[in-house]
């Protein structure tokens, strides 16, 4: 899934804009076809304007889709895991000191 910033164009109302969450370019363009049928325009990102009629859009592959994430999200993600990747390798060393040392109290063989 990813986040689609959507324009809609009616006949007799200013343009206007929604944040959507869509499996791909195409399907966000069909669904707010659906929604909207008398828009005489619809648009995803930069350069990927559609004139509406009576008949369906029809995209090229790879037109709408301008948003992708990398294997390990966006920098904004990555820079959340590493921060909990810390903190966990932090917890795990703590727990794995504080075990060995009530070992050693106990007198518990290494």
């Amino acid at each position: 899934m990813n986040i689609f910033r959507i324009q809609v164009s009616l006949p007799d109302q200013p343009r206007f804009a929604f944040v959507g969450l869509f499996k791909d370019g195409f399907e966000a363009a069909f669904q707010v076809q659906a929604d909207y049928p008398e828009a005489i325009g619809i648009r995803n990102g930069p350069g990927c304007a559609a004139r509406s009629s009576a008949q369906p859009i029809v995209f090229a592959p790879g037109v709408i889709e301008v948003h992708r994430v990398g294997l390990l999200g966006s920098p904004a993600q990555r820079r959340e895991l590493l921060r909990l990747a810390k903190a966990s390798a932090w917890w795990l060393t703590w727990c794995g000191l504080a075990g060995l040392a009530a070992g050693l109290i106990v007198g518990a063989p290494l």
